[in-house]
C-alpha cells in the first residue's frame, strides 16, 4: 500500500504539477521536457495500474481461501 500510494504521489507530481505550470505559464519550457514528464507520468500510470491489479488479485484469494486461513 506504501508503494501504491509513492505511485500516487508521483503521478500527481509528474502529470498534475507540470502540466498545470506549463497551462499557466502558456509554455511547453522544452520539448526533452515534455518527453521526460509525459513519461514519468505514463510510467507511474503503469506501475499504479499493475499495483491495483496484483492488489485485487490478493483480495480475491483471500475471499476464495477465507476457510483455510480461520483455522
Amino acid at each position: 500500500m506504501v508503494s501504491l500510494g509513492l505511485m500516487d504521489i508521483g503521478q500527481l507530481l509528474s502529470y498534475y504539477l507540470v502540466f498545470s505550470l506549463m497551462l499557466l505559464t502558456n509554455s511547453n519550457f522544452s520539448d526533452t521536457f515534455s518527453k521526460v514528464s509525459t513519461s514519468l507520468s505514463n510510467a507511474t500510470w503503469v506501475g499504479e495500474a499493475s499495483m491495483v491489479f496484483i492488489l485485487a488479485i490478493n483480495r480475491f484469494m483471500k475471499l476464495i481461501f477465507i476457510k483455510r486461513s480461520l483455522f
